[in-house]
């Protein structure tokens, strides 16, 4: 049995994240948690958002959106962290503003 589970474990199994009940949405996932699962980064900030940690104050010079959707935005355990809708049109908006300086 042990050899099962440290094959499971080996392939992706052994490293969820972790939800927690929640009054309005009947689950959420654990604030602060970093974990790999199938190879690929899920990291949970201090609100439960698939990001990495906000600050409360927000840096001159930066702009926030918030977007809101479901899983979709928020991928599955098989999308790495780049790999979400979020971190992509992050990396679309700074392409922009990196040409627009040349």
């Amino acid at each position: 049995m042990s050899a099962l589970e440290l094959a499971l474990r080996l392939l992706g199994f052994g490293n969820p994240a972790l939800l927690q009940a929640d009054a309005n949405s009947g689950y959420i996932f654990a604030p602060n948690q970093f974990v790999y699962r199938f190879g690929n980064k899920l990291e949970y900030n201090q609100f439960s958002q698939r990001s990495e940690q906000i600050d409360s104050a927000k840096p001159e010079g930066t702009l926030r959106i918030l977007m809101i959707g479901d899983s979709v935005l928020n991928g599955n355990s098989t999308t790495d962290q780049q790999e979400t809708i979020p971190e992509l049109f992050e990396a679309r908006l700074l392409g922009i503003k990196s040409k627009l300086r040349c």
